[in-house]
């Protein structure tokens, strides 16, 4: 299902009408630190992005920030001027796999410095350790499936 035309449905009608097939909207913040590299999250041998999905009205780039702080303790992350929108939109059709529906994630764009993660972050209660890793081995996680870039 389009994702326009489920928001507009749900806009119409303030419930969902589709019987669970509508997308499922997320949020990710790519953070870049001053030696190039991005932050990820390890969790049993899997490396990944951080995700968030808006709540209670959060916009999209607070609801990947929030997720950033939320599983990896980050402190402080900075936006980068002129970059207000996405740079990427990742876009995982559902077909061949076991999710019913599409998923789009927005990615977002920030800086921070590598002490920014801070010491005792390998306790986290959802087992996730974040790490820096340099860009030339980072194409996977944000190219790893096709989406248009912004």
């Amino acid at each position: 299902m389009p994702l326009f035309r489920a928001l507009r449905d749900h806009a119409r009608h303030r419930r969902c009408l589709h019987g669970g097939r509508c997308p499922v909207v997320k949020a990710s913040a790519l953070v870049l630190d001053e030696r190039g590299r991005l932050l990820a999250v390890c969790r049993s041998g899997h490396r990944t992005l951080v995700e968030g999905t808006p709540t209670g009205g959060e916009s999209l780039r607070a609801a990947g920030a929030r997720a950033l702080r939320e599983f990896t303790r980050v402190g402080e992350v900075g936006e980068l001027p002129g970059l207000d929108g996405p740079v990427m939109v990742d876009i995982v059709d559902p077909f061949g796999a076991t999710r019913r529906r599409t998923r789009i994630t927005f990615l977002y764009l920030y800086r921070a410095r590598s002490t920014a993660v801070r010491p005792g972050v390998g306790d986290d209660p959802f087992g996730f350790s974040p790490l820096w890793m340099p860009l030339d081995e980072t194409e996977w996680l944000v190219a790893k499936r096709p989406g248009p870039l912004l």
